[in-house]
């Protein structure tokens, strides 16, 4: 075997996902539970958990509502080299409890490369009597979130608690993991 084919052969073995966090293809699935695992514990990164409740303009929660979320890996990709770029392999599926509540955990998402953008997650939330819905959760300790940015995200979630706000600051749990919450408001039909 040349060279050039070994070292191929050992970057791609390097950088293969654990069957358990491979979830390509997750907007095809049907969420099932409130609480899910994106990233095991040997996917390279920070540990970070999400939590977050999803309300509706009424003040209540949205009991039932799918929680799509995806994101980059440690080194700012969706996907591994040579996969489909436009399949993100971190990513999943929660369904709201009764209380509207769901949780994630995964790693702490890089900027793409170049660090042109913020480090970030993106959710798609669906669900009877509710309107499709996009958001991003950006994270305060990144140094590319800039301070204009910061007033944006406030003018934009005005009048709401700041777990509603987009960018949200990281704390530390015992373990030292990374802990955000982030609320979710959607709008009726």
């Amino acid at each position: 075997m040349g060279r050039a084919l070994i070292l191929v052969s050992i970057f791609v073995a390097l950088r293969a996902p654990a069957p358990a966090c491979a979830q390509r293809g997750c907007e095809k699935k049907t969420a099932t539970v409130a609480e899910i695992t994106i990233a095991v514990d040997d996917e390279a990164g920070e540990c970070l958990v999400v939590e977050g409740i999803v309300m509706d303009d009424e003040g209540q929660p949205v009991a039932g509502a799918t929680v799509y979320v995806y994101h980059t890996d440690v080194d700012g990709y969706y996907a591994l080299p040579g996969n489909d770029p436009s399949v993100s392999r971190l990513c999943g599926l929660m369904l709201t409890g009764e209380d509207g509540r769901y949780r994630f955990r995964t790693i702490y998402p890089a900027s793409y490369p170049g660090g042109a953008v913020p480090r970030h997650i993106h959710y798609v939330v669906s669900g009877p009597g509710i309107e499709t819905a996009q958001f991003l959760l950006e994270f305060t300790d990144d140094p590319l979130i800039t301070e204009s940015r910061i007033q944006r995200d406030r003018r934009r979630h005005e009048g709401l608690e700041p777990t509603y706000h987009g960018i949200r600051p990281l704390t530390r749990d015992a373990a030292n993991v990374l802990i955000c919450t982030r609320n979710l408001l959607v709008s009726g039909r």
